[in-house]
């Protein structure tokens, strides 16, 4: 698949909502996108300034296609392994460590595997058990906020260094991970389970949307978009919270679930300003090197300022780090173009990395 740059920015729109898109509804997002796409059209000038687009998009193109292995090749390689006399299941956990050295020296970076350790601790799994049904087929996630524990799908079997270099081989990222790094970000937007963070949480959950959303949206950028092709862009973020969507007459008739339930993430017409002005600007936090810790802290304390149609927290950090970087609008959407090339090409570099590392084993059982 080729890619331009006019095609990611097209899905990468930045800057302050337009006054002019007060109609609201599903539509919404499409205007907002197809008004950023006109002016990259008729922009002359091409983007970039000092970073090398044609550079890093030949690198992407380049990394898809060392990736092409197909996932019948792959597990052709891993039974070659198995069925080796003498097989021993350690052999995995020394491809899987050679596979992260690689990563952290290739990539410069782990993703979701790096934050695996600190989720892991807070993992619930035999409450989780209770939650899912044995016949799960995708893995989902809850983060407890009464508690600070996370619940997830995935058996505690199921995490083992076959499973996770199998993922990093297919797909350049393990799911279950990215669900880990996922709830692992909402621990941090809510702080340890206090009475305080506890009530606080319940009242913004059901009934200021604009900070459920935000929440959402980090968790989503984060684990997913930087982690994995599962959002890659607004309209995708938009889908993917469509499903959280409670009726109004549900959230405002039933007591509240004690145990920590219950989302009010209604993406109603209004909601879709959050949703824009949110997406952009934790795009931009993590383009400008904040990290998740950083952001949910600014997330956990944000507040939507109606006047200025921005979350405050958020804006007023983006605007400081602009402002001692001495950065103008346009660099601030370049910069979020790279991270975004970037995250794509780690994926396909850590599904190649994968790979390479399996036929390098198999290659030594020939010998």
């Amino acid at each position: 698949m080729n890619m331009n740059s006019e095609q990611l920015k097209f899905h990468e729109p930045s800057g302050k909502l337009d006054e002019g898109f007060k109609v609201r509804g599903e539509g919404y997002i499409e205007k907002f996108e197809e008004k950023y796409a006109e002016q990259e059209a008729e922009s002359e000038q091409p983007v970039g300034g000092d970073i090398d687009f044609n550079k890093l998009l030949e690198e992407l193109e380049g990394e898809q296609y060392l990736a092409k292995t197909g996932a019948a090749e792959i597990v052709e390689q891993i039974q070659k392994i198995k069925g080796k006399e003498g097989f021993s299941p350690e052999i995995f956990k020394d491809i899987l460590v050679k596979i992260l050295q690689r990563m952290q020296n290739e990539c410069g970076d782990l993703g979701s595997l790096a934050v695996l350790e600190e989720a892991w601790k807070l993992c619930d799994f035999e409450k989780s058990a209770r939650k899912y049904p044995e016949d799960h087929i995708l893995h989902n996630g809850a983060y407890d906020f009464t508690n600070g524990k996370i619940l997830i799908s995935a058996r505690e079997e199921e995490f083992t260094a076959l499973m996770t270099i199998m993922a990093l081989a297919v797909s350049g990222s393990d799911h279950k991970i990215n669900v880990l790094h996922h709830e692992n970000i909402h621990a941090k937007q809510y702080g340890p389970p206090t009475l305080r963070n506890i009530i606080k949480t319940r009242f913004e959950r059901l009934f200021r949307k604009e900070k459920t959303i935000l929440t959402e949206t980090q968790s989503m950028v984060s684990a997913n978009s930087r982690n994995s092709r599962e959002i890659q862009s607004l309209r995708d973020l938009y889908e993917k919270l469509k499903q959280f969507t409670v009726p109004d007459e549900v959230i405002n008739t039933r007591p509240f679930n004690k145990k920590g339930g219950g989302y009010n993430v209604i993406i109603s017409d209004r909601a879709v300003d959050y949703l824009i002005v949110g997406h952009q600007e934790v795009r931009q936090l993590y383009a400008l090197g904040l990290d998740d810790a950083v952001i949910a802290d600014l997330v956990k304390n944000a507040r939507w300022n109606k006047k200025n149609g921005v979350f405050n927290t958020l804006h007023n950090a983006i605007e400081e780090l602009r402002d001692a970087r001495g950065l103008e609008s346009e660099d601030m959407e370049n910069l979020v173009l790279k991270d975004i090339l970037e995250r794509k090409i780690v994926l396909y570099k850590a599904q190649r990395i994968a790979r390479e590392e399996i036929d390098k084993v198999v290659d030594q059982l020939d010998e």
